[in-house]
């Protein structure tokens, strides 16, 4: 039992340390500075024009504009896998939809419009596989 806990707790702090990293930026008003203090080292980095891309090895990205954290992808939580879950949040607002790819593979990406949040559904595993928030 000590041999499960002595592995259990290690990984659950770890669970929840990268929850609470990702919660401390807020898209609009986060710095640059901030997000790298928060997150720590970046796996990669991408840059175009004055956005650069901060890529983390949780699968979650962060885009930067003038220095300040404007954009947040990450997988999406457990209930989020649902298209229907965003369908019933997105209820009533205007959406856009747009394909990713090429058939028969293509994925769907659906943007609420008014904020320009967008997930990404993939037909293949009928699931919602990518979450992208934006805030100006």
């Amino acid at each position: 039992m000590l041999k499960i806990l002595n592995f259990a707790i290690p990984i659950l702090f770890l669970a929840l340390s990268a929850c609470t990293q990702s919660s401390q930026i807020e898209l609009g008003k986060s710095t640059e500075s901030q997000l790298q203090s928060s997150m720590g080292p970046e796996a990669s980095k991408a840059t175009n024009g004055t956005s650069t891309t901060y890529f983390y090895e949780s699968q979650e990205s962060y885009q930067v504009d003038q220095g300040i954290v404007r954009g947040h992808y990450r997988k999406p939580q457990k209930q989020e896998t649902s298209l229907n879950y965003w369908l019933n949040i997105w209820a009533g607002h205007n959406k856009v939809y747009s394909k990713r790819g090429e058939e028969p593979v293509a994925e769907l990406e659906i943007t609420e419009a008014s904020t320009g949040n967008s997930i990404v559904f993939d037909p293949r595993v009928q699931q919602v596989i990518r979450v992208m928030e934006y805030k100006k």
